[in-house]
């Protein structure tokens, strides 16, 4: 990917993850997600199956504690800007997976090196 690129996990499936990102393909998606990645943890590691090389490490630094989980409060607070909300849902044959704040930097940090 020659210009950049950004992925965020947006639902952690049993033994893959779904992102929604820029710069993959130029197609609209038909769901809330670009793709899903499977993903395999051995010895208490995370490995996402994907052919692009990890090209370096993302870390958080929240010293100032300004991450928190997604709760009703915030996402009222996103409809009261927005007009409306965000589908924060995806669906697996009904199952609803919802969005996980820890969920997304532990794997936003292998996401980033996995798309640079």
């Amino acid at each position: 990917m020659p210009h950049g690129h950004v992925a965020v996990i947006i639902d952690v499936l049993p033994n893959s993850i779904r992102v929604a990102e820029e710069n993959w393909d130029f197609f609209y998606w038909s769901r809330n997600y670009s793709r899903e990645i499977p993903y395999d943890f051995i010895n208490g590691n995370y490995y996402i199956r994907d052919n692009y090389t990890i090209l370096g490490w993302i870390l958080l630094d929240d010293k100032y504690n300004q991450t928190q989980p997604l709760d009703q409060s915030t996402i009222n607070t996103i409809i009261q800007l927005n007009g409306s909300s965000p589908d924060f849902i995806c669906r697996n044959n009904a199952i609803h997976h919802y969005f996980s704040t820890s969920y997304f930097f532990i794997f936003h940090l292998l996401l980033c090196l996995l798309f640079h």
